[in-house]
């Protein structure tokens, strides 16, 4: 009985680190999904691209630095690796995966070369989880905490560029001549209903323009019956 509420115990202590851990790395999965999924880019720079800025990061605190400025800098490293890999892949031809890999693998020698050493102690230096309301700031509920809100952030943005406009032109076109063709599009908006009769099949549909071009015609309501559609 006392090995099993040793276990218990042990497993509900994980469970706080384990939350922690994967809203700090959700990061890399969603860089992973976005190009991939969305512009069609099969790109693996995040994986090396999230270390570099966090040994960016931890350099910047070591320094001193702010800690929001120091996140600010490991973005922008992280930033700079992404646009490397789509100059190689567009100034050298070479496939959006090989691209991302070999971006990978150079960033390893990279981060190693911006910290001096295999390993860098942030210990001592000023944290955004100092920020929070518990008193040990290392503890995995400040960790989810600020990752959390991170998290949420980054879902918003992402959500509010899903809205019409370019956001819709790139998950239509995928990115390239196709998204500059699709963002010069019009948007409509609207619902429909559809059923049956003894007249044959019906239809009834409403909308409403959201970007208009001129030369559209514009129609809100619409009804069908005796048509298949």
């Amino acid at each position: 009985m006392e090995t099993i509420q040793t276990v218990l115990s042990s497993f509900a202590w994980l469970l706080p680190v384990t939350l922690a851990q994967s809203l700090i790395l959700s990061f890399v999965p969603l860089a992973i999904m976005i190009p991939f999924r969305i512009l069609n880019f099969q790109d693996m720079t995040s994986e090396g691209a999230f270390p570099l800025g966090g040994c960016v990061c931890a350099v910047s605190m070591t320094a001193g630095f702010h800690p929001l400025l120091a996140l600010a800098l490991g973005t922008l490293a992280g930033f700079a690796a992404g646009c490397c890999t789509a100059l190689i892949h567009l100034r050298f031809r070479i496939h959006t995966l090989l691209a991302g890999i070999l971006m990978m693998t150079m960033l390893y020698s990279v981060d190693l070369r911006i910290m001096g050493r295999s390993n860098l102690s942030v210990f001592g230096a000023p944290q955004i989880y100092e920020w929070t309301p518990f008193k040990d700031p290392n503890s995995p509920l400040s960790k989810i905490l600020v990752a959390g809100f991170f998290v949420i952030a980054a879902f918003t943005i992402t959500n509010l560029f899903r809205k019409p406009g370019m956001g819709t032109a790139v998950r239509e076109g995928g990115g390239g001549t196709e998204t500059r063709r699709s963002s010069r599009l019009g948007w409509w908006s609207g619902t429909g209903w559809s059923g049956g009769c003894p007249g044959g099949p019906w239809r009834w549909s409403a909308g409403r323009p959201v970007r208009k071009k001129p030369e559209d015609r514009s129609q809100r309501l619409q009804f069908q019956i005796g048509t298949a559609f």
